[in-house]
């Protein structure tokens, strides 16, 4: 249950919380792990070299095929731009059972992976699992050769009172750093988080100590109605937090307790359902995924990676791929993890060749991906395109930070001691572009300049809300966002206001706009009519407050395939792999015609421009400037214009210079 749990959430299923399937793997690990070991301890038969072998036979054969052939499609199918240094570390991290570090040290968290997750994050749990395998071992051994050393009757007890010593201080450190926020608890550590209580051992031992401790005491329920009843409670509360899980559920944190709970109660109702038709759990079906479970863990998640890249984010493809990695999984059952199962360490002729046979392909290949990647394949072309679409080059250098109102916004401004009328610059990122390029010029006029911006979030007079689904919720960041921004300027010496905003909003199927409390729209003609209603208000009420008004239009943007609009599918450098990296300037850019844009950015396009038009306000166009002989490009030659899909390279808004100096002086 704990795998398919996964499979579901990493297919996009409706189990919001699914990823809970490796705490409940935690539990079990614990309680499998841990009576392994006391029955060889009890027998006097424990043996720490043969305790690792099984652990390496059981885990690393299957983990260097996963890890080795991902790195090989990483070479083909990832760009060194972005994503191949990753997949590379985090593939040498899985071979050393560090991953979890990894994961912890790269900028995004486990649930927001950005645009092209890493192939291999999955691999986090099994570095957790095996550091609990070592340090577990290391803790009983110690535990039982002081305890002799000292006299001490009982170890088992001694072992005990450290164990639930360890579950309190690790479950009261998930707590700790699941729910910190910045500026609280100061007396504690910086890297101690809610990334560090996701991705850390420390705070995840509690759930394995819990499975060790059922091991170690026997406790287990006596009856077969009560144990079915215990065990379906158990299944109840499992599933239950799988569905009830939202985006905005703190994780581990205290709800993790409830599948813990659950899978206990399965543990200590199993022994007395073993083999019998009262536990669903002992059904073919259950027993056929548990003896694939772990290949099925290691292969679906890579699958369903590169299966998004190549097709498109959707349910058909993610749950397709959840199913196809069924196959590279059950051939690894067959040809990797059954035949190493058998081969006992006593019968090794040497015993270094596992190991080398198992760890040097994995880490020589991911060790060679991250020296070609940070190196862009010693490709110049490659390298000029990364430096000219590098978005650091655009970053804003305000001289002084206004606000961001806590929701990721921006306010800065640039003061002038000088008269002019002050300009203001206000939108999404795709104004951001233009700040310090207005900022020079704005100098040069004797005009100070403010910047506000929110991601994502048009400044043209609209709501925006979120569609999925059935269901449409609102933007509530970016609407408060907008109400700053309308607050700051109606306050504000009259001066030139800039609306400048992507039209993504205005034709995306993932959002849908409004004007005041009227139901928001979803359909492109609806959204195109709401924009030109709700532009007029803004601009009309801005003139009002005495400030002149000029709007830029949305940028061409570019998407990878026709009819597909959405901010996975965008075009990106990224987009450059494999053989497309012999000939980058001719073979990662893209191009589109004025007809292919204005089939889903016309609408609003014209929207715009019946609105500037009736109130007399002045248009910018960046199509003047880069689409040029009928068509857009993202780079004529090696010049790259666009640095993404939807924003311009510092290139690209040099071309609009000339439009601004005009306009501010």
């Amino acid at each position: 249950m704990a795998i398919l749990l996964v499979v579901l959430y990493h297919a996009k299923l409706p189990i919001p919380g699914g990823f809970i399937g490796v705490d409940v793997f935690f539990v079990i690990s614990g309680f499998v792990i841990t009576a392994s070991v006391m029955r060889r301890v009890s027998a006097g038969r424990f043996s720490a070299k043969e305790f690792y072998w099984r652990r390496f036979r059981r885990l690393i054969p299957a983990l260097s095929v996963v890890v080795s052939s991902v790195l090989v499609a990483s070479f083909v199918f990832q760009s060194p731009i972005t994503n191949q240094a990753s997949t590379g570390w985090m593939a040498v991290g899985a071979m050393l059972s560090i991953s979890n570090v990894i994961a912890y040290l790269s900028p995004d968290g486990y649930f927001y992976q950005g645009i092209s997750p890493n192939p291999l994050l999955n691999t986090w749990s099994l570095s957790v699992e095996e550091q609990f395998y070592f340090g577990f071992t290391i803790a009983v051994v110690l535990i039982i050769l002081l305890a002799r050393r000292f006299g001490v009757l009982n170890s088992k007890r001694l072992l005990l009172g450290v164990l639930l010593a360890g579950i309190f201080a690790s479950f009261a450190v998930n707590v700790a750093s699941s729910y910190r926020t910045p500026g609280t608890l100061l007396f504690i550590p910086n890297f101690i988080n809610p990334d560090f209580a996701f991705y850390s051992p420390i705070t995840r031992a509690w759930e394995f100590g819990l499975g060790s401790l059922l091991a170690l005491t026997g406790w287990v329920i006596r009856g077969k109605k009560l144990a079915s009843i215990a065990s379906l409670l158990g299944i109840t509360l499992i599933l239950a937090t799988a569905i009830a899980i939202t985006e905005d559920t703190v994780f581990p944190g205290l709800v993790v307790a409830v599948p813990v709970l659950g899978t206990l109660l399965i543990i200590l109702a199993g022994k007395e359902l073993a083999g019998s038709s009262w536990s669903l759990l002992n059904t073919k079906t259950f027993t056929r995924m548990g003896s694939v479970s772990y290949s099925w863990y290691l292969w679906h998640w890579p699958i369903i990676v590169f299966a998004v890249d190549a097709l498109g984010a959707n349910l058909l493809v993610t749950s397709t791929a959840a199913v196809v990695s069924l196959i590279p999984s059950w051939l690894s059952l067959k040809f990797v993890e059954t035949p190493n199962l058998r081969v006992e360490w006593r019968s090794l002729r040497s015993k270094s060749a596992p190991f080398v046979k198992w760890f040097a392909p994995p880490l020589v290949l991911g060790l060679l991906l991250v020296f070609l990647s940070t190196n862009l394949w010693f490709n110049q072309s490659l390298k000029n395109m990364a430096e000219q679409t590098d978005a650091a080059l655009l970053d804003v250098n305000c001289t002084d930070l206004i606000a961001d109102f806590g929701i990721g916004s921006l306010v800065c401004s640039w003061p002038s001691t000088a008269e002019g009328m002050p300009v203001y610059l206000v939108g999404d990122s795709t104004a951001v572009q233009y700040a310090n390029l207005l900022h020079a010029t704005s100098i040069t006029a004797g005009r100070s300049l403010t910047v506000a911006v929110h991601p994502g979030c048009p400044f043209l007079g609209v709501k925006t809300y979120y569609s999925r689904g059935n269901s449409i919720t609102d933007d509530v960041e970016c609407q408060q966002a907008n109400l700053k921004f309308r607050e700051i300027l109606s306050n504000a010496p009259p001066g030139l206001v800039i609306l400048a905003s992507s039209s993504v909003p205005f034709y995306s199927s993932d959002r849908a706009v409004g004007i005041g409390n009227q139901t928001p729209s979803r359909e492109i003609e609806l959204k195109a009519n709401d924009l030109e209603i709700g532009l007029g208000s803004l601009i009309e009420s801005l003139q009002s407050e005495g400030h002149s008004v000029a709007v830029i239009q949305s940028t061409p943007e570019f998407f990878v395939r026709e009819g597909v609009y959405t901010p996975l599918d965008q075009w990106r450098p990224s987009n450059c792999y494999g053989l497309s990296l012999l000939d980058v300037d001719g073979s990662c850019g893209t191009a589109r015609s004025i007809e292919q844009l204005d089939a889903y950015q016309g609408m609003s396009r014209a929207s715009i421009a019946s609105a500037t038009t009736r109130h007399s306000v002045q248009v910018l166009d960046p199509r003047s400037v880069l689409c040029l002989e009928g068509d857009c490009r993202t780079n004529s030659g090696s010049a790259w214009t666009f640095r993404d899909g939807v924003h311009l390279s510092q290139i690209g808004v040099e071309l609009m210079g000339p439009q601004l100096e005009v306009l501010v002086k």
